[in-house]
């Protein structure tokens, strides 16, 4: 018998068994169609491609979540950039789902091992890009009205390019984020106030809405319109995916190979602050917690530094003036 108190020994799983306790646990907090859950049945099939799934986690020691990190890594596609970001997402994403099965499990979690002893490879901070405001609308003009041709000089057939414009103006001109645009229905959407309501904000305590200005309304009208076909009434019945793809093909089409949901998102707030709003509101607008992560995303304006500059020399300007 056990002492008043004392614990009873944990029960030894595999990691099927503490991935599939994990899992349904996550699908008591979340609806089992939740981006969430999908995100993480993809960070199990993903470690089950290093550990067998009878693989005991307590098998699992400092020296073999070490061993994951390298080969995980290298496994990671070519080119500096996409291996930056991938180093981000084995540190961000696969190394903390990777814990969470072992405080299921209720055992000690070599991964916290590792970061104490600061082994954990470092976080890369890549240089984000962005798109000024004239930029954008060109963009969004050129993919409305553009004539583009194949190989042999032939105009080409683009459908949807409308669609596709709409959905690119609709980031660039509210900042929200493509899991966010996911999962927007018509029903989130009230044109007679003017505001959109984000559904399952990042953020979920920090809900927003969105507002819309006279020249995104046409647009939204034509994205709800063509939703009210879809059995779910979704603006985006292809997901996150889909944004991304149409994104990079018209940027590839564009000759801009950095045009994206994050980047349009990066611009709309290096736009606000352009424009001289204050770093609170664009907080706001962006869904952020704190300044410190609205302040990513805001970047310097090459012309915006010069004239900063040039009012400071002003100054001196009229001292040199005043001494002749």
């Amino acid at each position: 018998m056990k002492a008043k108190g004392e614990s009873l020994p944990t029960k030894i799983l595999t990691l099927e068994q503490a991935a599939g306790r994990f899992l349904r646990q996550k699908k008591a907090e979340h609806s089992d169609e939740s981006l969430m859950i999908k995100q993480h049945a993809c960070g199990v099939a993903y470690l089950k491609l290093f550990w067998r799934p009878d693989t005991q986690l307590t098998q699992i020691d400092a020296q073999e979540v070490q061993w994951f990190i390298r080969k995980a890594i290298d496994s990671g596609p070519p080119g500096d950039g996409a291996r930056k970001r991938h180093v981000n997402t084995v540190v961000e994403k696969d190394l903390p789902l990777l814990s969470a099965l072992f405080k299921t499990a209720g055992l000690p979690s070599p991964v916290e091992q590792i970061r104490k002893s600061r082994k954990l490879p470092k976080k890369v901070s890549p240089q984000m890009r962005f798109l000024g405001i004239e930029e954008i609308v060109t963009v969004i003009r050129r993919i409305r009205n553009e004539t583009f041709f194949d190989s042999r000089g032939r105009p080409q057939r683009l459908t949807a390019r409308e669609t596709h414009a709409d959905l690119l103006e609709f980031i660039a001109c509210t900042g929200i984020r493509s899991g966010e645009l996911s999962r927007l229905t018509v029903d989130h959407v009230d044109l007679k106030r003017k505001v959109i309501l984000v559904a399952e904000p990042k953020d979920r305590s920090n809900p927003r809405r969105l507002e819309t200005t006279p020249n995104l309304v046409k647009a939204i009208e034509r994205l709800c319109q063509a939703a009210s076909t879809h059995p779910q009434k979704l603006l985006v019945p292809g997901g996150m995916s889909y944004v991304y793809t149409i994104a990079r093909r018209w940027g590839k089409r564009l000759g801009i190979d950095h045009l994206n949901g994050r980047t349009l998102r990066h611009s709309f707030a290096t736009g606000l602050a352009t424009e001289g709003v204050p770093s609170v509101t664009i907080r706001d607008l962006m869904g952020h917690r704190s300044l410190r992560t609205t302040d990513r995303y805001v970047h310097a304006v090459s012309g915006l530094r010069r004239e900063a500059v040039s009012r400071l020399a002003r100054h001196f300007q009229a001292d040199e003036s005043t001494d002749g």
